[in-house]
């Protein structure tokens, strides 16, 4: 087994976001890429585990991988990587809850080495992000898809299949040149890793983590200027249709605009399977209530008009944390 180990810099990667989501210290972080020979355990190995962590002193990302000349030599490699994990690790990687984790859990159980990151925490940064699949127009979400997005150059390298081979080659002849294109396609993988978390920012705004600046009526439309904790890498503009508003946003400013109708805003439920609609009145009830209105006259509520109203009062605009509440509830559905 051969090791590397580097330093690495990413000055632009907002700790306190990562963070916020990890639920854990940045020292508690370890970002983890796995390579493998196939996508099934059964069939397959791990071949390559690449690690990232912050290092206190220098504040600089802390690189180590580790690499098979020997495919027969995989159970060394899981014992230690089994070995690395210690008990307050929060594990960052890309559908790794998918598979990379399953895949090294099949692969050591099935040689008899202990499991021992079942507990640590999690952050999965696809299973996170992609909800906002939609705002970032992508049609697929894999890493390289969202580093495109974002920005983030990767160069060129072998990808698939050609890696595969690429390792078995190395593996026959131990020559230098594929095994440096060995390390490096999996640091390419690392470092996008790191620097996409930019793109929680995302999530933290549609969760809440914002400050009501401004609001004020706006040709019939409640407009809510926001002030957010973590600046987003690229702006944006998201309509919630058919729900009738609109977000934008831009470095650490956000835009919210709620249409008025007869000057009372829409308040949508996202149970809404627990509620009638009531066509004449074009507003939703809950069953509890609902079921003393003649069945002809309400018909089962969609996510579409699960929504009553309410007036959009001097009291209201007045109430710096309901219109917060009203946004963040809005955002969520």
């Amino acid at each position: 087994m051969i090791s590397q180990k580097n330093y690495m810099n990413f000055p632009n990667i907002d700790i306190p976001l990562l963070e916020i989501f990890s639920k854990t210290s940045i020292q508690n972080l370890l970002a983890l890429h796995i390579e493998t020979t196939g996508f099934s355990w059964k069939k397959s190995i791990v071949f390559l585990i690449g690690f990232m962590k912050m290092d206190a002193e220098s504040g600089q990302w802390f690189l180590e991988q580790w690499l098979l000349n020997d495919p027969a030599m995989e159970k060394e490699l899981l014992i230690k990587f089994s070995n690395r994990i210690k008990e307050n690790t929060c594990l960052l990687h890309y559908n790794g809850s998918q598979f990379d984790l399953p895949f090294l859990e099949k692969r050591c159980k099935l040689q008899g080495i202990p499991v021992t990151w079942q507990d640590c925490g999690q952050l999965d940064l696809y299973q996170t992000l992609r909800p906002c699949q939609k705002l970032f127009g992508l049609d697929r979400m894999r890493l390289c898809d969202l580093e495109k997005y974002l920005g983030i150059p990767r160069p060129d390298g072998p990808s698939g299949k050609k890696y595969i081979s690429t390792f078995q080659a190395y593996a026959a002849e131990k020559r230098p040149a594929l095994e440096k294109t060995l390390f490096l396609h999996n640091q390419w993988n690392l470092s996008g890793l790191l620097q996409c978390a930019s793109a929680l920012a995302y999530p933290a705004l549609v969760q809440g983590n914002f400050q009501l600046e401004l609001s004020r009526i706006v040709q019939d439309s409640l407009t809510c200027h926001l002030r957010l904790q973590a600046t987003l890498p690229k702006p944006f503009s998201l309509d919630y249709s058919p729900k009738p508003w609109v977000v934008a946003g831009s470095d650490r400013q956000a835009q919210a605009t709620f249409p008025l109708e007869n000057g009372c805003l829409r308040m949508y439920y996202p149970n809404y399977k627990d509620y009638y609609y009531l066509p004449a009145e074009n507003t939703a009830i809950h069953k509890s209530v609902g079921a003393y209105v003649d069945k002809k006259n309400r018909t089962q509520a969609t996510k579409e008009n699960c929504f009553t109203r309410f007036p959009c009062t001097i009291d209201f605009m007045q109430n710096r944390r309901q219109i917060e509440d009203y946004i963040r509830h809005c955002l969520l559905l």
